[in-house]
């Protein structure tokens, strides 16, 4: 039951939820962590989306690894015609919100432009595969694999089989010891303003072992599982179309038993701030600060592949922690490339500052979604000089 601490509300935990949810618009597996052996210190990323809106189905698959040492990074996505569709549609109901409804052949003109910058993208980023196999999902116990990924319920150890390629030549295989009860919360304590349907479930620190090779490893996962409605959480209903919205998520892990997420839902392009939550993690169990947290961009880069501008570095104080914070990428370019608005900056990065007075430092996750979309002119014009789109 929720209850009230000195420093916040216990949120809602329960058991996790694998099993595809019927019925929601969009849906996904989130995992993220760090692994380390003998040789191999690595930061790795898998997300695979499950959609189904307007009568349409679309399924999208991310992964990306990146190498602590070196700083390498490897990146593949994979999606579905249907997911071309999906953005399509949405792109549609977002054009009719931004072009003036006097401009003649204004909004016809709005989405030629957009599905030939789709098109091009398509053709340029080897990156990005269109797969009409998708993924194959199993139940009782659940599994889900696609381009050899593989997500698979293993009752009897009560642990998360992953099988993860990390580049050429390489692939992670590993057991992740699943908990008892996760954060188990619909999207009202997170996000209310914006009256968001959607349920969200996270599980930050679990324990992996696992190969790489012949190498053993060993790591922590972060695990999230959410799903829901696409109006309240990708955009936002208006009388006359949508207006698209985008996230920052953050991650931070100090040790083993202490994590904080951070999410904020803003407006594009103008980056206003709908809903923001903080929630921090102690053993498992979450809390929610009823202040909030503050964020402000640090550093930014340009994608020479969509033109898109990501925030990658940012400062952030989260007040209910006495906390102030500075967080770096690993590397500048953590794209993970998708068709229209739907790319997102992915990155693995750290964090040094002070909490209550002490130093502190530990690994994050940064998420910027919603910086793709082009929904001005002077947007359009800035990309085609970066990225010639």
């Amino acid at each position: 039951m929720d209850g009230q601490t000195g420093q916040g509300r216990h949120l809602a935990s329960g058991p996790l939820r694998l099993a595809p949810v019927e019925g929601a618009e969009l849906q996904w597996w989130f995992a993220q962590g760090r692994v380390s052996g003998a040789t191999a210190h690595l930061r790795v990323m898998v997300a695979l989306f499950r959609a189904e809106y307007d009568g349409v189905e679309g399924a999208a698959l991310l992964t990306q690894t990146l190498d602590e040492t070196t700083g390498e990074s490897h990146a593949q996505v994979r999606i579905t015609p249907g997911t071309l569709e999906i953005e399509d549609r949405i792109a549609q109901h977002v054009a009719r919100s931004r072009v003036a409804p006097w401009l003649p052949g204004g909004l016809r003109l709005a989405l030629w432009r957009h599905r030939r910058d789709v098109a091009t993208l398509l053709a340029r980023e080897s990156a990005l595969t269109v797969d009409p196999r998708g993924p194959r999902f199993g139940a009782a116990p659940f599994a889900a694999s696609w381009a050899g990924v593989l997500l698979g319920h293993d009752p009897a150890r009560e642990a998360l089989r992953l099988t993860l390629p990390l580049g050429p030549g390489a692939g992670l295989e590993a057991q992740v010891t699943l908990p008892g009860a996760v954060m188990d919360t619909d999207a009202q304590p997170l996000t209310s303003p914006l009256g968001a349907r959607f349920q969200s479930q996270s599980a930050p620190a679990l324990p992996l072992t696992g190969r790489i090779g012949h190498e053993a490893v060993t790591g922590t996962l972060w695990l999230d599982r959410q799903w829901g409605a696409m109006d309240g959480w990708l955009f936002r209903t208006e009388p006359r179309g949508a207006a698209l919205l985008g996230w920052d998520w953050f991650g931070l892990t100090f040790d083993d038993d202490w994590q904080l997420m951070l999410t904020r839902h803003h407006l594009r392009p103008r980056g206003e701030t709908l809903a923001e939550c903080a929630v921090v993690f102690e053993n498992g169990t979450p809390v929610g600060l009823p202040r909030g947290f503050t964020a402000t961009p640090s550093a930014w880069w340009d994608s020479p592949r969509t033109g898109a501008r990501y925030p990658v570095g940012w400062d952030v104080a989260v007040p209910d922690l006495a906390l102030t914070a500075r967080l770096d990428p690993l590397a500048p370019d953590q794209e993970c490339v998708l068709p229209g608005g739907l790319s997102v900056w992915e990155g693995a990065g750290r964090f040094t500052g002070v909490l209550e007075g002490h130093a502190v430092e530990g690994a994050a996750r940064m998420e910027a979604m919603g910086y793709a979309a082009v929904l001005t002119l002077a947007e359009r014009i800035r990309r085609r000089r970066v990225a010639g789109i």
